[in-house]
């Protein structure tokens, strides 16, 4: 019986904080907010935290309803950003996932946005690779979750 991979996304796949944090930093003044610019490293702070972690890290200063409303206006446009330009790939990762599909089942599991997974194979052509995809936006299980899902199906 072949046996699976789970991947998580950032730090595993790809970085693409620098270029969220440009899409959200666009958003954000677009929206008239009065926030310091998003950088890289606030992004990084934040990536593998659910979304509504992330708003409340981020925009803590507005109402919860306020907060999440941008949040998802930031990650929509996250979602354009990062279909145009991508992310940066970690070395040798396509070469990585052929060989490893060879033996494995391979799957992606996030606490990202819904679509965010989409993005990143649909910007690469790496859907191909990938037997399954999960994250949080899709059905508000965290990461941990997920795990216990896949290892279960796995064993069935």
């Amino acid at each position: 019986m072949k046996k699976g991979i789970i991947f998580d996304m950032d730090g595993t796949l790809w970085d693409s904080s620098e270029n969220v944090a440009i899409s959200w930093t666009e958003k954000v003044r677009e929206l008239g907010y009065d926030f310091p610019d998003i950088t890289q490293q606030d992004v990084m702070s934040v990536m593998g935290l659910t979304m509504d972690r992330i708003a409340d890290i981020l925009f803590g200063s507005l109402p919860r309803e306020e907060r999440m409303e941008l949040l998802n206006s930031c990650c929509d446009n996250e979602l354009k950003y990062l279909l145009k330009h991508g992310g940066v790939l970690y070395p040798d990762l396509e070469k990585t996932l052929i060989r490893l599909k060879k033996k494995y089942h391979l799957y992606i599991v996030s606490n990202c946005q819904s679509g965010y997974i989409e993005t990143f194979l649909e910007h690469y052509g790496f859907g191909k690779h990938f037997d399954d995809i999960e994250c949080y936006g899709n059905n508000l299980n965290g990461k941990g979750g997920q795990y216990r899902s896949y290892r279960k199906q796995e064993r069935s």
